[in-house]
């Protein structure tokens, strides 16, 4: 497996995005792949995020390896 755990956080706009867990996800894995992550290290996040038993423990997880940004951040 895949650690993952250092990887530098990728810049995601979560803020007033559609709250169902596969879009966010998505979306972070998305940006993960564009900003370098390789098919692995975004399997991994992926395995971890759908992993957890609650939205809440979900939310954690992308918290973990994103950081939310505002609108005219994102690229």
């Amino acid at each position: 497996m895949v650690d993952i755990s250092r990887k530098k956080k990728v810049p995601v706009k979560l803020t007033n995005m559609d709250g169902n867990v596969f879009a966010i996800i998505g979306r972070c894995s998305g940006i993960m792949k564009r900003s370098g992550w390789t098919g692995e290290e975004v399997h991994a996040f992926i395995s971890e995020a759908t992993s957890v038993n609650s939205y809440e423990e979900m939310l954690a997880v992308v918290l973990k390896y994103c950081e939310d940004i505002e609108e005219s951040d994102e690229e």
